[in-house]
Formats: C-alpha cells, structure tokens, sequence
C-alpha cells in the first residue's frame, strides 16, 4: 500500500510538470523533479515570510526619451530578500509565483508601493513621473479585476495618467472576451494599458488594431534580433512606422549601447529603457537621481 501511495505522489509530480505545457503528451516521473518540487516550496515559503515581514522592495527603472536625453516614466519591479538580506532576482521566483497564484498577492503589494511613492511624489512637489506596473494573466482569473485595481489605486487620490500597466502580449491573445473587457474597463479608469514583451511569437498583426491598448513594448530580444542583419532592422523600421501610424506610443527595451540607440531613433522610436541610462534602482536611489526637484 505504502508502494501504491508513493506512486501515486510520484505521478502527480509528473503530472503538475506538464501541466499547461501542450506540446508535451507525456512526462516520466525522476528525482530532479522531486527536488525542483522541495525548491519550489521553498521559494514560495520565503515569499510569504517576505511579504508579511517586508522584505520586499521595488526597484524602478527609468525609461528615457531619446532625443531630449530625459527621463518620461519608470518601470517598477520587484525583488525579495531572504531572512540574511540574500536578494533574489525575479526570473527565479516569477515563474514559481505564477504556477501557485501567489503572483497576485505580489502584484497587489507593488502596486500599492508604487501608489504610496507617486503619493509621496506629489506631495512633495518632486518631479513625479508615470510608473508602469507588471500585471500577471492571473489577476484575469478572478471577477471584476479592473473594479478591484481602481478600488485601491482611489484610496491614495493620484490622477490615473500616472499609472500604466504592463500586460504579455500573449495575454491580449487568450480568453479574449473577458480580457478585452476588462482591459478596456481599465482604460476607462484612466489607465494607460502596455503590451509587453511584443515579438516573442504570438501577436497576429491583424488583431492588434483591435486590441485596447495605448503603448506597445517591442521585447529586448526581439530588437536584439532585429539589429543583427538588414532584413530584421527592415520590419522593426516598418512595425515601428505603422504602429506609430495608428496612434499607438512604440518604446523599446533592452537598449544597452549608443549604436543600439541610433538606429532605434532611426526607426522613428524615441522613447526607450535599457542599461545605457540605467539599471532598475532602490526607490530612494531613484528618487535621488531622477525624482527630487534638485
């Protein structure tokens, strides 16, 4: 019986692997797995030891227009720190966030730090840009996500301008009915919607004229690829020139040298981000930097 039951466990291992993964029909059941397992919980055990004790901090990335060499907006991103101050890096705790749900309860705290520091900006009568926050696809899984998004940004009385939310452009492409609705409401409220990461594989050209949606985000390695031969800086020149035509804000990312820079403005793209200006910071190295009216 003891035999049966460890099986049993074993299988459904295998089986949590492959879900959501279509291209895969079958998956065999060994000990990495296990340890993958035992690693995942442990990440999800130290995210709730973080975000009950606050040891997680927001780091903003400045986005940057080309021609004035100024700053127009950031990218607010998270990083969580274990009990001895060790910072791990979101590529390592997204994904396993994701899988549990647990990604909301992360979204939902920064978003309200990034309210709380716009807030403070403000009253300050600091040079307040707008912040773009990532928005995982399974905030779309519950009721009413737009209602309960403006629910808390109203508590902290900022205009709406200043916020912008970041969604994968492979969100925009699933469930559509539900997700245009409530990305549209969003829009109502005021807030500006990004597609993020566009060019990874899924965007059908046809339906992006459709899709509610203020700014489109061209992904680091799609303009990396792009750059590398003249048939590829071809199409980016074109997307950019027709996206630009139908009135939708183009910024790219990743932009980490001059050269990368010029043909990007030579696109006919101004507004970027990347480690040429700046690597995501603390938010009272941010503030320092780019927020305080010096």
């Amino acid at each position: 019986d003891d035999d049966l039951i460890y099986s049993i466990d074993k299988a459904n291992v295998a089986r949590r692997i492959a879900k959501g993964n279509y291209c895969v029909t079958s998956v065999v059941f060994s000990p990495e797995m296990m340890c993958r397992k035992e690693e995942d919980a442990k990440i999800m055990a130290m995210f709730d030891h973080a975000i009950k004790n606050g040891n997680i901090k927001t780091f903003f990335q400045p986005k940057m227009d080309i021609k004035g060499q100024k700053i127009i907006g950031a990218e607010v991103l998270s990083r969580i720190y274990d009990e001895n101050g060790n910072m791990m890096m979101p590529d390592t705790y997204i994904p396993i966030l994701e899988n549990s749900g647990k990604v909301v309860e992360l979204d939902r705290y920064v978003m309200r730090e990034t309210f709380s520091a716009i807030r403070n900006w403000l009253d300050r009568g600091w040079n307040a840009v707008p912040v773009s926050i990532n928005l995982s696809r399974m905030h779309f899984y519950e009721d009413n996500v737009a209602d309960r998004i403006y629910s808390e940004f109203s508590k902290y009385k900022i205009p709406p301008e200043y916020i912008e939310l970041e969604l994968t452009e492979s969100l925009f492409f699933a469930e559509t009915n539900i997700m245009v609705h409530e990305i549209s409401k969003l829009r109502e409220y005021g807030f500006r919607v990004s597609m993020d990461d566009f060019g990874m594989g899924y965007s059908a050209l046809s339906a992006l004229g459709s899709l509610p949606v203020d700014i489109i985000k061209f992904d680091k390695e799609f303009i990396k690829n792009s750059m590398s031969n003249d048939a590829g800086y071809q199409i980016l020149n074109s997307l950019i020139g027709v996206f630009k035509k139908i009135n939708y804000n183009v910024i790219c990312e990743g932009i980490e040298t001059r050269e990368q820079e010029k043909m990007i403005f030579e696109c006919g793209c101004d507004n970027v981000q990347g480690f040429l200006y700046d690597k995501p910071l603390e938010r009272s190295v941010f503030e320092e930097k780019y927020i305080k009216n010096n």
